[in-house]
């Protein structure tokens, strides 16, 4: 049985956070952030049991044919973006700051979402 969580992010400023699921028998959870180009901008996070169950899942919740998985995760993710190279950069970590640092990577990114489970 898989437990799906998911937020919706249309803007860039938007930051999620992954809540873990109720009780299951396993104690690892993953996350995954997928992005549609063509929807202006368009970031889901979802949640489940295993690594494939969340980029099913994000995939699913997406709801654009254009969906991309940018990153799957079993502690927390952050997605940065830099207005002078105009790049988003996907990285984990073990906490959001240290995801979000490990996003940033030029000196004008900031952070646009994040998620932790």
């Amino acid at each position: 049985m898989k437990t799906i969580l998911a937020g919706l992010a249309i803007t860039t400023a938007s930051f999620l956070t992954l809540l873990a699921p109720a009780a299951h028998a396993t104690s690892t959870t993953w996350g995954a952030i997928a992005y549609s180009p063509g929807a202006d901008q368009n970031y889901v996070i979802a949640g489940a049991w295993s690594y494939s169950d969340a980029q099913t899942e994000v995939l699913n919740y997406c709801g654009y044919s254009d969906c991309v998985i940018e990153i799957t995760f079993d502690t927390c993710a952050a997605v940065a973006y830099s207005p002078s190279w105009q790049v988003y950069n996907y990285a984990t970590g073990s906490t959001r700051a240290d995801a979000e640092d490990n996003a940033e990577r030029y000196t004008d990114s900031y952070p646009v979402l994040w998620g932790c489970n």
